[in-house]
């Protein structure tokens, strides 16, 4: 049996602000429920049968929940059922430019091969506005089809104040190096994801334990800067958020979200976290991203990878494009999907000329393909059942 699942991107939005009235509070609480998709509703409750919960022994209430797709499991009207595979449908839109943008469609048969005993463990981390129910699919299910053991966090936002995905990492580390101690481990972060993969690095190693690579999609620069970068984007389209929402109040609201987080000692830039990993690293970006800044993330990179000039990306190699998505209602003025590739020793940064951040987080076939391919350096991928290609859906 296969199921769809169908997801519509629609980028990361604020313009549901309808009227504010310039009210600092609820600036902060449209913040804090912001979502980069739509359409996935029902997911959080289909999934529910993969998540778990690991706790401190000594102090009470101390939990990181997050979801194991060792057994890829939903719930749907018939019941609940085991996976041996997984249809998976796309249809990502950008709303703030339909005239221009391009549309995406994919569908996809994700084949479900058994789990070794020492399946390499990926901890993948959501992004700002994300929960681990999001990174279900494709992510999650594509990682298991890989042979992989994924084990999906809870976002920075499904915890109670935010605080970055930071506090409790300890919990899952543990939990990885005292029930799965001779799998390799990779670590996976989405958007502001980047800070707990970071952090999920320095603690492994601090136990002596080498994560074989981390990828990075679409990372944050830093949680401020990005959030007035978006925020400056949002009110050229949207009037409501022109009139009522100045910027002296988007920041006094962010600086509070940041104060109650308890975390402003650890919030390093991504420049400063690139250059303290250890360990092989692959980091992939879009051109048309609308919540990271993209010239900062290149002079993040710039810094990390030692090269100059990453400006002028048309003078590094294309990266081959042999895994299409469907492009519908394409754009005139662009020729075909680009993809620039940069690599010094373990480290590569990738640059998508089409794709925004909502389009990097909804994992599209040539990014998975991408990782795949650089993943397999490190560490060792079973031969998993290829995917399949199913006909479009219009």
């Amino acid at each position: 049996m296969t199921v769809f699942a169908r997801v519509i991107g629609t980028g990361v939005a604020m313009s549901v602000i309808a009227i504010l009235a310039g009210c600092t509070s609820l600036v902060e609480r449209q913040i804090l429920n912001m979502e980069p998709v739509s359409g996935m509703a029902s997911v959080e409750f289909a999934v529910a049968p993969n998540r778990q919960k690991v706790c401190s022994a000594t102090v009470e209430h101390r939990c990181l929940h997050y979801l194991d797709l060792a057994d890829v499991q939903a719930i749907y009207d018939e019941g609940q059922m085991t996976h041996e595979e997984f249809k998976w449908t796309l249809t990502l839109r950008n709303s703030r430019e339909p005239e221009l943008s391009e549309y995406f469609s994919e569908e996809t048969l994700f084949r479900l091969p058994e789990l070794a005993d020492d399946a390499p463990v990926v901890i993948v981390a959501p992004g700002y506005g994300m929960k681990s129910a999001h990174l279900f699919a494709p992510t999650g299910v594509w990682l298991r089809s890989l042979g992989f053991r994924p084990l999906i966090i809870a976002g920075p936002t499904e915890t109670n104040p935010m605080a970055f995905g930071l506090p409790n990492l300890t919990l899952i580390r543990d939990h990885v190096i005292n029930n799965y101690g001779d799998a390799p481990v990779v670590l996976m972060g989405f958007s502001m994801g980047m800070m707990a993969t970071t952090e999920l690095e320095r603690l492994f190693i601090d136990k002596d334990v080498q994560p074989s690579g981390l990828v990075f999609v679409a990372p944050m620069n830093d949680f401020r800067s990005d959030a007035n970068f978006m925020f400056q984007q949002l009110k050229e389209m949207d009037w409501r958020l022109r009139w009522f929402v100045s910027d002296s109040r988007f920041d006094a609201a962010l600086g509070n979200i940041i104060t109650r987080s308890g975390e402003t000692e650890r919030m390093t830039t991504l420049a400063q976290r690139l250059e303290a990993t250890q360990s092989p690293a692959l980091v992939l970006a879009g051109r048309t991203d609308e919540v990271v800044d993209l010239q900062v993330s290149r002079k993040a990179v710039e810094r990390w990878l030692g090269v100059e000039n990453l400006q002028v990306l048309n003078e590094y190699p294309e990266v081959d494009t042999d895994l299409p998505v469907t492009v519908t209602m394409p754009n005139p003025d662009i020729e075909r999907f680009k993809v620039f590739q940069i690599e010094q020793g373990n480290k590569r940064y990738l640059e998508y000329e089409l794709l925004g951040h909502t389009s990097m987080v909804a994992m599209l076939k040539p990014i998975r393909g991408h990782i795949e391919e650089w993943l397999q350096q490190f560490v060792e991928i079973r031969e998993a059942p290829p995917e399949l290609e199913v006909p479009e859906v219009m």
